[in-house]
C-alpha cells in the first residue's frame, strides 16, 4: 500500500529524495533490496549528497556483506556527517572484514576520543585487540565496556 502511493506521486511527477528514500526504505522492509537499492541511487542522482541515501546504502551493503560498496557510502555519508555513531561501529567493523586493521584500529581510536562511553564501541575494540593479540588493551576495553552496560 505505502509503495503504491508513494509511486503515484512519482507518476503525478513529484520526483525527489524524500519519495526515492521512502521508496527505498519500504522495497528494504520487504526484502526487495535490488529495488531498495535503484530507488536510493536514484536519489543521489537527484541530490549527490543526499545523507539519508547515503546513509541506507551503507548500511544495506554492508548487512549484504558488499564490503567494497558500502566502504564507498560510508566514506561518502562521513564527509557529511562526522558524528553518526552507528555508522562510525558499522565503518570500523567493515575495515576489520576487509583486513585493513591499522585502518580499523586508528577510526577506533579517533571514535573513542569523540565517544569514550560508548559501550559497543568499547566492545568492538576489545574483540578486535584479542583477535590481534592485544590481549591488555583487549581486557581494558572489555573492563570498560562492562562497567558502562546498564545494570553493573
Amino acid at each position: 500500500l505505502a509503495t503504491s502511493h508513494l509511486e503515484e506521486l512519482q507518476r503525478q511527477g513529484l520526483n525527489d529524495t524524500l519519495v526515492e528514500n521512502a521508496l527505498g526504505n519500504v522495497y528494504l522492509l520487504l526484502n526487495r533490496l535490488e529495488v531498495a537499492e535503484k530507488h536510493w541511487k536514484r536519489a543521489l542522482e537527484l541530490d549527490p549528497n543526499n545523507e539519508a541515501a547515503l546513509r541506507s546504502l551503507a548500511i544495506a551493503m554492508h548487512d549484504a556483506g558488499r564490503d567494497e560498496e558500502a566502504d564507498l557510502y560510508m566514506r561518502k555519508y562521513k564527509k557529511g556527517n562526522q558524528w553518526d555513531r552507528v555508522i562510525i561501529g558499522r565503518h570500523i567493523h567493515l575495515l576489520g572484514r576487509l583486513g585493513r586493521q591499522s585502518e580499523a584500529f586508528a577510526e577506533g581510536e579517533t571514535a573513542l576520543e569523540k565517544y569514550p562511553f560508548d559501550r559497543l564501541l568499547r566492545e568492538w575494540m576489545a574483540n578486535a585487540c584479542l583477535a590481534n593479540q592485544r590481549k591488555t588493551e583487549a581486557q581494558t576495553h572489555k573492563a570498560i565496556a562492562e562497567r558502562l552496560t546498564p545494570g553493573n
